[in-house]
């Protein structure tokens, strides 16, 4: 199996805190709303123009909070799932892949893709990423220069399983990181050993002209 990507932090700690804002701010904005109510109720015998009206903070406070909440619940729910399946798949399912520049770290390419069809050494690379380790804190920062691998096999759809090489960051000449496209996620991994099989296996096919079979 790929074994990868790890299981770690990043994910969990942003969905929890989805979920914790998205509870503090249902629970306020319930007691607002109760306490504006009851002010209401003792302002009767105010004209309708003098009594007390909810600000935009609390009707927007009524929508937020409920979206905080569902964004850490999918992220709860779906990125697990997700990383289940990429790591679950079978490195004998796979025939080759399809690589492209990377335009940006979100997945997207440009230019024609080269093809991997030695698929010894695709997964004799692959089961490298089991060595991957420390997820990359990015600090606000973007990955850049880098490759997008699209896996190829009989067994799923065209991709459905995409993985980000990059090289370094809009900071950082030297930070490297390898990305699972998973569910929301874009958490970057550390991975000598796959950096350097791409540098030995996917490097040259650059250095090539364009392959013109199809995608």
């Amino acid at each position: 199996m790929l074994e990868f990507p790890p299981y770690g932090p990043i994910s969990f700690f942003f969905a929890l805190a989805s979920l914790l804002v998205g509870t503090f701010a249902g629970v306020q904005t319930f007691f607002h709303w109760r306490s504006l109510l009851r002010q209401r109720r003792t302002e009767t015998d105010l004209t309708p123009d003098k009594r007390t009206k909810p600000t935009i903070q609390n009707i927007l406070a009524i929508f937020a909070s409920p979206l905080f909440v569902f964004v850490g619940l999918f992220i709860l729910i779906s990125q697990p799932l997700a990383i289940r399946s990429f790591r679950q798949i079978q490195l004998s399912d796979v025939s080759g892949a399809a690589v492209y520049v990377a335009a940006n770290e979100e997945g997207q390419r440009t230019g024609e893709p080269r093809r991997i069809t030695d698929t010894e050494s695709l997964r004799a690379g692959l089961a490298l990423l089991s060595r991957c380790t420390t997820e990359v804190d990015l600090n606000k920062e973007s990955y850049t220069n880098g490759y997008v691998i699209i896996l190829e096999s009989g067994k799923w759809q065209t991709g459905d399983y995409k993985i980000g090489v990059f090289r370094s960051t809009t900071r950082n000449k030297s930070k490297t990181g390898v990305v699972p496209y998973t569910s929301v996620d874009r958490t970057g991994y550390l991975c000598p050993s796959f950096q350097q099989w791409v540098t030995e296996n996917v490097d040259p096919l650059f250095a090539e002209a364009p392959s013109t079979s199809a995608d």
